[in-house]
């Protein structure tokens, strides 16, 4: 199987060739992916600032070096090292409080400058407002005020446009399905949402989310006054509904052999799926081969 690992030291590289364990996983609403890996080697390395993973010649990671370490086992030695996307310092920064004008997206990249980090064209200029939370908080906040859609990331790229149409389309077999099903996660799903107007008024707006109550789940939340949503305090509340069940029904499957798919293209499984949109992908390597595992959601911001 052809993974190759190429590790950086300013601009220069090692690769690595004999692969003999790899694992990477992405999600749509996380901008974290994670990638580990164990390689037969006998290099050595010090301070790595760069981590690339390709498959058959393609990158499928890009990401910064969590842990390295070397060991020797049946008289072989190896190297073992786990990773974690750029883009996942995204959610390890903030913005100053308060609110700020005139933004575009990459303008709240660029009092950071977070390594490879890049985004969409798209140069719609809104106002943030920030409280708490991280600068991927305010991404998701802003993204979503312009089109309407959760914010996804691509080999660090944030994606704020939905999933086109026409995107890459992959199509497995069916006879290498390894198994396939569906899911229903109610964990995070909240029934009513109350918040507060300008002047503190308890209660002043109000939403009913149709799905949790569908499931049987009564959660009351209140929160304070959005200023992220002043012009339209309703859609605080229609956002927080649609965060409220990011990933929570869907189907999914896996299948022997990995062809290289990416969050938010899309796949089609002969009576199963049809040209739907990539939203969960695990890619697993071991003796006993490659295993892909792929999530497809149905909720606020995908259908399958």
């Amino acid at each position: 199987m052809s993974f190759v690992l190429q590790l950086y030291e300013g601009e220069n590289f090692q690769a690595e060739t004999v692969c003999t364990a790899v694992t990477v996983e992405k999600e749509v609403y996380s901008p974290l992916s994670t990638m580990s890996a164990v390689f037969v080697s006998n290099q050595t390395y010090g301070a790595i600032n760069r981590v690339e993973l390709y498959f058959q010649g393609k990158r499928i990671f890009r990401g910064l070096c969590r842990h390295l370490e070397r060991f020797f086992q049946n008289g072989c030695e190896f190297l073992r090292i786990s990773a974690q996307s750029f883009s996942s310092l995204l959610a390890q920064n903030q913005m100053e409080k308060g609110l700020h004008s005139n933004v575009t997206l990459s303008g709240l990249l660029n009092d950071f400058a977070i390594p490879w980090v890049t985004c969409e064209e798209n140069q719609t200029s809104g106002y943030i407002f920030i409280k708490d939370g991280s600068l991927w908080d305010s991404i998701v906040s802003f993204g979503y005020k312009i089109t309407g859609h959760y914010p996804f990331m691509v080999d660090n790229e944030i994606r704020i446009s939905p999933p086109a149409l026409d995107a890459n389309s992959y199509s497995v077999n069916s006879g290498a399905i390894l198994s396939k099903g569906t899911f229903f996660d109610t964990s995070q799903l909240i029934s009513h949402f109350h918040m507060e107007g300008l002047d503190e008024s308890p209660n002043a707006y109000q939403k009913i989310n149709p799905p949790a109550l569908a499931a049987g789940i009564v959660r009351h939340q209140q929160i304070p006054f959005d200023r992220e949503f002043l012009n339209d305090p309703n859609s605080a509340l229609t956002f927080r509904c649609l965060r409220s069940q990011k990933g929570c029904q869907g189907k999914s499957f896996s299948y022997s052999g990995f062809q290289g798919e990416e969050l938010g293209e899309r796949v089609t499984v002969d009576g199963f799926l049809q040209n739907a949109v990539i939203c969960d992908l695990k890619v697993n390597y071991s003796s006993k081969g490659v295993v892909t595992k792929i999530r497809c959601y149905q909720d606020g911001f995908y259908s399958c």
